[in-house]
């Protein structure tokens, strides 16, 4: 499960890695296949995400990689703290992370800017994480 600072920081960074390239980003659905069909977020024919669409496939990862017992809301919990922590880091708030994804004049590089700057919120070697206190995690 995401909790700690350092696994959210960790799960960022793995939302902009599967966001790394223009092709890997996608809008009006979680993910697509080749194809360019919707498909899950978790499937392994995706090959583009939409920004909630990356932090559930993230989500997963850390669980996969922590190896956690199998509990139904693990990986809902991991997707919240990831998604607060892109949330409170958008220039203005409240905007759902999928409207935000899917608005005619969000661009790509408006997504990465929000991946980055709740990057820059959590990263160990800035120590400034005062935006999400631990109360605030699921």
């Amino acid at each position: 499960m995401i909790r700690t600072p350092s696994e959210v920081y960790a799960g960022l960074v793995f939302v902009r890695s599967l966001l790394s390239h223009p092709s890997r980003w996608t809008r009006g659905a979680m993910a697509r296949n080749l194809r360019g069909e919707p498909v899950k977020p978790l499937d392994w024919n995706a090959v583009s995400w939409s920004l909630e669409g990356a932090v559930r496939q993230a989500a997963e990862w850390h669980r996969n990689s922590q190896k956690s017992a199998l509990h139904p809301d693990r990986r809902d919990c991991g997707s919240v703290n990831l998604s607060r922590a892109l949330i409170s880091s958008q220039r203005v708030l409240g905007v759902p992370l999928v409207a935000f994804n899917d608005r005619d004049h969000t661009t790509y590089f408006d997504v990465l800017d929000l991946i980055d700057r709740a990057i820059g919120k959590f990263d160990p070697a800035t120590h400034s994480r005062k935006t999400v206190t631990r109360s605030t995690w699921c």
